[in-house]
């Protein structure tokens, strides 16, 4: 479920991504990192999004082979400090590329720096892209309910080709400059409408949610790069080139470790921002706080220009889902097998823990009336209790209804579990790395509800 930002400043030129990892993290790096953060969201917020409250928000930045952790923003001003490793919530003490979790009254963003395979423009992007989803979106609300994302089985082709035409012209507008680009990807955007409603009120909040934070993340990170006295020419051209290579590691990448429809919503909404900005459309992002898409306010703005076929993206396309669908029954197959056996049980917990935890990216698929997370690998956090638990290597149910074993829970996943003598003393030890975990078990099922 996939939920991931932040800023350059100007020594980031001489800074390759090398050099920031050789040896360790240090406090100079955090401290550089810092002044980069407090450039684009403390000294100059409403540059790259009106009304976010960074100030609230804490980085930790971590060594993990070091065993030092440095935080940004623990003064509510910028500042940059070393505090004690061992002191930090266990939940902020990832080992992944990121993490989240309540510290000191504050919501606290930790990002591993020295195991991240990101380079220096990624990591800061991350730090922005996830921060923004903490302090810049808090007080959103949902226009179009649930959200769903990642892959569906058996996926149909055409709606992501309508997808990747979109993408597509909003590339050739913005960062080739193409004249009529931007009517194209009008034309191609209204044309899925019309095709796919409901999956585009499916995609709706992905759109909107994860499409305004890669902004935020793109933008702050040139903008904290160049600074505030940087040309608007010399802002945008840099974006472009940012974006360029965005598109061939990420965005546009058919061999992406991530799910390619994943890369729509990551494109689509930082691309038709730029162009709103370039237009002089005054107020999208208010528009889009309140309940718009970024593309969805620019298809308002522009009129459609009639687009021919791309043959060439139509294969390519194709068949990318022949093999996806393919890949996605055999998942399927498993997992029926597997919790269909008596030497499985099935383990429930709720989405909420969740919060702060690094999933395996696979995505979402649904097939009859099931919703299913595909190759989960993911860490749960309750709010309530240091349960840590870490599920590697299964799939998972997805269950979009009242949690049985909790009171105002909504959604949950449930996962299947190879059965041992452990599983009595509430301790599970065979896909489950953790603790001691308090389970309900449902006598008419074999479902042990976490709690």
């Amino acid at each position: 479920m996939k939920l991931i930002t932040a800023f350059l400043m100007v020594f980031i030129l001489a800074f390759s991504s090398a050099a920031f990892f050789m040896g360790g993290f240090s406090i100079d790096g955090a401290k550089e990192v810092g002044r980069a953060l407090s450039e684009s969201t403390l000294d100059y917020p409403n540059n790259v999004w009106p009304g976010s409250g960074w100030k609230d928000l804490l980085v930790v930045m971590l060594d993990n082979e070091g065993k030092k952790a440095f935080v940004w923003n623990r003064d509510q001003e910028g500042g940059v400090g070393e505090v004690s490793y061992s002191a930090l919530p266990p939940n902020l003490r990832t080992d992944g590329n990121w993490s989240r979790s309540k510290w000191k009254e504050r919501i606290a963003l930790s990002v591993a720096l020295e195991k991240s395979n990101y380079d220096i423009d990624d990591i800061l992007i991350l730090l922005c892209h996830e921060g923004f989803h903490i302090v810049g979106q808090a007080l959103w609300k949902s226009k179009s309910g649930a959200t769903f994302r990642g892959d569906i089985y058996p996926e149909n082709w055409r709606p992501r080709y309508l997808r990747r035409m979109i993408m597509d012209a909003l590339y050739r507008a913005f960062v080739k400059k193409e004249r009529g680009a931007v009517g194209e990807s009008v034309y191609w955007h209204n044309l899925y409408s019309v095709q796919f409603p409901e999956e585009k009120n499916r995609n709706f909040e992905v759109d909107r949610l994860e499409g305004s934070a890669e902004y935020v993340g793109l933008f702050g990170v040139v903008f904290g790069r160049l600074g505030s006295g940087a040309s608007k020419l010399k802002l945008y051209d840099d974006l472009r080139k940012l974006f360029a290579r965005r598109w061939k590691t990420k965005y546009n990448n058919f061999h992406h470790k991530g799910s390619l429809k994943e890369g729509e919503s990551y494109a689509i909404g930082p691309l038709a921002g730029f162009i709103l900005d370039l237009k002089g459309i005054k107020g999208w992002k208010l528009r889009v706080a309140g309940g718009e898409t970024p593309m969805d306010v620019l298809a308002k703005s522009v009129p459609p220009l009639k687009a021919a076929e791309d043959l060439g993206i139509k294969e390519k396309v194709i068949k990318y889902y022949e093999l996806k669908n393919i890949e996605l029954k055999n998942i399927i197959d498993a997992y029926e097998e597997k919790t269909d056996s008596l030497e499985y049980v099935l383990i429930a917990a709720p989405l909420d823990w969740a919060a702060g935890g690094s999933w395996g990216r696979k995505g979402f698929l649904s097939f009859g009336k099931k919703k299913m997370i595909v190759g989960l690998d993911g860490k749960f956090y309750s709010p309530d209790s240091p349960s840590n638990i870490q599920v590697k290597g299964v799939n998972a149910e997805l269950i979009f209804a009242p949690y049985p074993a909790g009171k105002n829970i909504f959604g949950y996943v449930v996962f299947p579990v190879k059965k041992d003598k452990s599983i009595n003393n509430s301790i599970l030890t065979d896909n489950i790395k953790g603790y001691a975990l308090q389970l309900e078990r449902d006598r008419n099922t074999r479902i042990y509800y976490l709690k």
